[in-house]
């Protein structure tokens, strides 16, 4: 990664619940570790995911537009 490196451990930037998480899950410990994580799969903006294809656990980023909406303003009673 351009000849720099990170080896700091994790819990030193995180706090301790989420270094070890990530410990856990993935196997990370360092920065470096963490930098180094590339997806496994992704899909090009416009070709759409097929969602039968996705598995329990599996992360989507879905991206929409709101087409229509409404905005109502609540004022405080006053006492």
């Amino acid at each position: 990664m351009l000849g720099w490196v990170d080896n700091r451990p994790l819990s030193d930037l995180l706090p301790d619940k989420e270094a070890k998480a990530l410990a856990k899950a993935f196997g990370y410990r360092t920065v470096q570790d963490l930098l180094e994580h590339y997806p496994r799969t992704w899909s090009h903006h416009g070709t759409g995911v097929n969602l039968d294809t996705v598995n329990e656990g599996d992360i989507v980023t879905c991206v929409g537009e709101i087409v229509w909406g409404t905005h109502e303003l609540y004022l405080q009673r006053q006492k």
